[in-house]
């Protein structure tokens, strides 16, 4: 009864909502011949947006107009759309249908945008509206974003229309994002333009890079991250070839973290390369936790030819939580197989802390089956806080019918640290 009243309910928001869906395609075209008559609601446009185009706009839109599908048709396709379960599904839905209205007709787009109910379904499509807007009018776009209420809505139209933008005159954004935005959404912008920058002309984007002085990570990031998906050994000499030391280790982990997530044995092969330089340390992990994702073996036999030492540790550690999560049964195989004591160490620790949280029965069996030494006994800790931390009542129940013995009373010991604030 409450899951058919919960979609009896949905189904009178989606009536309703499409039910002004339509009146409000009838005011505007009855306001067509008197745009003065046209009312103005609370779910209607920021009054920026509502404006009339100049003249020389008008012309632009007006004589790119086509003869658009009927009002009915609109909202037929959207109530389509909104019904569809699937969440990538459905926004895909609503990007065709924002991206196919916006090319006839960008106010009945923004109107109806206005007044999907669902504010992430809204974000979805309005992100079409002000990217197609903006890939023709980028001057009548922003300003129509900037007019939202300080919010998600208004930085992810601003830069959905500056990403759009960016694509062909990545200047001119620069220069509006410098005279028009300021605090995170400035750096969110300048983010978007270089990304989408470096994703067609990488050279260009890195140069400017270098010529404007910003010292953010995040934009750095971006530039980087985009010249890896279209060229990695490219990238990788651009990176390299930078002078301070602070900004090429900063380019050096977005740029491995983004080939390892497409070629993780070409990102190893760079990282291994680099293995005792200042700043290298974290580069080792990120391949593992990438490689680790889809193919554990492969990175588990990289990890078996790094230098002994911590930094092998580590990335050991990294990958056994990893594949853990996936297959438990290979993972403690390898770690059974690892002959170096501090590497095999590292392995277990991070197993019995990822286990504990799955099926800590079974990793508290398998711990039993290992030499009885600190590197089990520090396991066994790890099991029973994740236990603790996870399933404190299955703990609980555990501990009733084992009472007594050392691992009983670190049971205890787990418990009580998990109760503190």
């Amino acid at each position: 009864m409450p899951l058919l009243c919960s979609l009896l309910s949905r189904r009178r928001e989606l009536l309703c909502f499409l039910a002004g869906v339509v009146v409000t395609f009838a005011a505007m075209k009855s306001s067509t011949s008197d745009p003065a008559a046209a009312p103005v609601s609370a779910s209607s446009p920021p009054a920026s947006v509502r404006a009339r185009p100049e003249s020389a706009d008008l012309a632009v839109v007006a004589s790119s107009r086509p003869a658009a599908a009927s009002e009915e048709s609109n909202v037929s396709r959207l109530s389509e759309a909104l019904s569809e379960a699937d969440r990538d599904r459905r926004f895909e839905s609503l990007r065709h249908l924002a991206d196919s209205l916006s090319e006839s007709d960008v106010q009945a787009a923004l109107a109806m945008g206005a007044r999907i109910p669902d504010a992430n379904d809204q974000v979805e499509f309005l992100r079409a509206v002000f990217a197609k807007w903006a890939s023709a009018q980028p001057a009548a776009a922003l300003p129509a974003a900037l007019a939202y209420p300080a919010g998600l809505l208004r930085s992810e139209t601003v830069t959905a229309a500056l990403g759009a933008w960016a694509a062909r005159d990545p200047h001119a954004s620069f220069e509006w994002i410098g005279a028009h935005l300021g605090g995170p959404l400035r750096e969110e912008s300048l983010v978007t333009v270089a990304t989408s920058w470096a994703g067609h002309a990488p050279e260009a984007a890195g140069a400017w890079f270098l010529a404007s002085g910003l010292k953010s990570d995040a934009v750095l990031a971006g530039v980087v991250e985009a010249w890896t998906d279209l060229d990695p050994a490219r990238a990788a000499q651009w990176v390299e070839g930078l002078q301070e030391d602070q900004t090429r280790h900063r380019a050096r982990r977005a740029l491995v973290a983004e080939w390892a997530g497409n070629s993780p044995d070409q990102a190893a092969a760079y990282v291994t390369k680099k293995l005792g330089e200042i700043g290298s340390d974290g580069l080792v992990g990120t391949v593992a936790n990438s490689w680790g994702a889809h193919d554990p073996r492969a990175a588990a036999q990289w990890i078996g030819t790094l230098p002994v030492g911590e930094i092998r540790d580590e990335a050991s550690s990294t990958l056994a939580s990893i594949w853990a999560s996936s297959d438990i049964a290979s993972a403690t195989e390898w770690a059974e197989k690892v002959a170096d004591p501090a590497m095999r160490s590292s392995i277990v620790q991070a197993l019995a802390l990822t286990w504990g949280a799955l099926d800590p029965q079974a990793a508290l069996d398998w711990l039993a089956s290992l030499p009885a030494d600190a590197s089990r006994k520090k396991a066994t800790r790890s099991t029973l806080s994740s236990w603790a931390a996870t399933d404190a009542p299955g703990l609980e129940t555990w501990l009733a019918a084992h009472p007594t013995g050392p691992i009983a009373d670190e049971a205890r010991d787990s418990l009580d640290r998990a109760a503190r604030p």
